[in-house]
C-alpha cells in the first residue's frame, strides 16, 4: 500500500515520548519498502528533519540510502499517490485514529496511528477472497489497469482464499494480526432489490468499526462472475479453442439478458430453472426479475413432455443456461497469457471503465498492492 508519513511521525522519533516505538515502526516501513512489499512516502522537509537528528544515525547505511531515494523522487511519489483511489497516512495524535476521509478529487485517505504498525508493516497485504479463483482475477484485472496507465508501481499482496462462507472468520484472525487488509466477497443477491446473501453481510459486519486500512467490499453482483462482461466471455471462448459447447450458451445469454440488474444477477455458473424460479423463489423479490426473463424468451411454462417436475434436480428447463464452474479459470489464464499483450484493448473489452463495478475493485487492488519497484528513481 501507498503509505505516507505524516509529519508528527517524524516529530515522535525525533523528540516524542514513545520515540523508541517510532523509530522502530519507521525502521519496520523503510523495509518494507525496500523489499517492494509497500510503498514509503515522506515529505523532503521531513526527510531534511530526521538527517539532522540523532536518529539517522541509528539508521542503516540501507535505510538512510532509502530516504535519500524517496527525497530525491519526490515529485514521481507525489504523482503516484495523486493516482491512486486510496492510500495511507501514518501519524500520531488525535486525528490518527483509524478513519477514512474523502477528498474532493473522489480518492480516500485512510489515517492511521504510526505505533499501530509495529511489528507488522514489512508484511504483504492480505487480499482476501472467498477463493483463491477470485484473488487470481481481480490481480489479473487490476495488472491490466496498471499496465494500461503505464504506471510505475508495482503491485506486492499476499493472496489467500477464505473458506468461502467462512471469509468472515479468515478476516477476524487477519485484521487481529493488524495487517493491512483488503476482503473482498460476493453479496450472492439473486436480484438488485434481494437481500445480500450471509456471507457478505457477515463479512462487513466483522470488519465494521476496523481501521479503514482493513477494508471489506462486497460485490453490487451476485459472483464474480457477473462482473465480466458477456463480450469478453465471448472473446474468452474463442480464443482458448474447442469451446463450442460454451459458445453457444453464451449466444443465448446474450440474447435472454438485457440489462445491467440482469447480467450482474444471474447463476453463470450453475443457471437458474423454471423449478427454482416457481418454486424456490416465489412471493421473493428476485420472482420478478428472472420470471420476466422466462416469459420473454417463451419459457415460462415446463417444456417437459409428461409431467411437472417433482425434484429441482429434474428441472431441464433453463431461463439463465449455465457457463460451468470454472469459467472465471478461463478467464484468468486468457488475461494471462493474452490480456497483457494489448491492456488498452483488454482494458474496452472488461468494461474497465469509469462507474463500472469490476474498475472499482481493480483500483482497490492496486491502492492496497502499491508497491515500490526497484527502477524507480535508478
Amino acid at each position: 500500500m501507498f503509505i505516507h508519513l505524516d509529519s508528527s511521525a517524524i516529530s515522535a522519533v525525533i523528540d516524542g515520548p514513545d520515540a523508541g516505538r517510532s523509530f522502530a515502526c519507521i525502521q519496520d516501513l523503510l523495509r518494507a519498502h525496500h523489499k517492494g512489499h509497500h510503498f514509503l512516502s515522506l515529505d523532503p522537509g521531513d526527510t531534511e528533519r530526521l538527517a539532522l537528528s540523532t536518529a539517522w544515525a541509528r539508521l542503516s547505511g540501507d535505510h538512510r540510502e532509502c530516504l535519500e531515494r524517496i527525497r530525491a523522487t519526490a515529485l514521481e511519489i507525489e504523482s503516484i499517490r495523486n493516482a491512486l483511489s486510496h492510500h495511507l497516512v501514518l501519524g500520531v495524535g488525535d486525528g490518527f485514529d483509524g478513519r477514512a476521509i474523502e477528498r474532493s478529487d473522489g480518492s480516500t485517505v485512510l489515517q492511521a496511528s504510526l505505533l499501530r504498525f509495529e511489528g507488522v508493516a514489512a508484511e504483504r497485504a492480505v487480499l482476501l477472497c472467498e477463493n483463491m479463483t477470485d484473488a487470481d482475477f481481480y490481480r489479473a484485472v487490476a495488472e491490466i489497469l496498471r499496465a494500461y496507465r503505464k504506471s510505475e508501481i508495482a503491485l506486492c499482496h499476499d493472496p489467500r482464499g477464505g473458506s468461502g462462507s467462512q471469509i468472515d472468520v479468515a478476516a477476524v484472525h487477519v485484521a487481529d494480526e493488524g495487517k493491512i487488509l483488503l476482503a473482498i466477497a460476493d453479496s450472492d443477491q439473486s436480484s438488485a432489490t434481494s437481500a445480500r446473501g450471509p456471507t457478505g453481510a457477515n463479512l462487513e459486519r466483522v470488519m465494521r468499526g476496523r481501521p479503514s486500512y482493513q477494508h471489506a467490499h462486497v460485490l453490487p453482483a451476485r459472483e464474480a462472475e457477473n462482473l465480466v462482461p458477456l463480450g469478453a466471455y465471448k472473446r474468452v471462448l474463442e480464443d482458448l479453442g474447442g469451446r463450442a459447447p460454451q459458445l453457444s450458451v453464451l449466444s443465448v445469454l446474450q440474447r435472454a439478458l438485457q440489462t445491467r440488474e440482469e447480467i450482474h444477477h444471474a447463476d453463470f455458473k450453475d443457471g437458474i430453472t423454471l423449478h427454482q424460479i416457481t418454486q424456490k423463489m416465489k412471493g421473493k423479490p428476485e420472482h420478478a426479475t428472472w420470471f420476466a426473463v422466462a416469459a420473454r424468451r417463451g419459457v415460462a411454462r415446463c417444456q417437459r413432455r409428461q409431467g411437472e417436475c417433482e425434484r429441482p434436480e429434474e428441472c431441464e428447463c433453463y431461463v439463465v443456461d449455465k457457463l460451468g464452474g470454472r469459467i472465471l479459470h478461463d478467464v484468468v489464464e486468457w488475461l494471462r497469457r493474452e490480456g497483457m499483450r494489448s491492456p488498452r484493448k483488454t482494458r474496452e473489452l472488461f468494461g474497465l471503465s469509469e462507474g463500472s463495478a469490476l474498475k472499482e475493485i481493480a483500483e482497490k487492488v492496486i491502492a492496497w498492492g502499491c508497491a515500490y519497484p526497484p527502477q524507480l528513481g535508478a
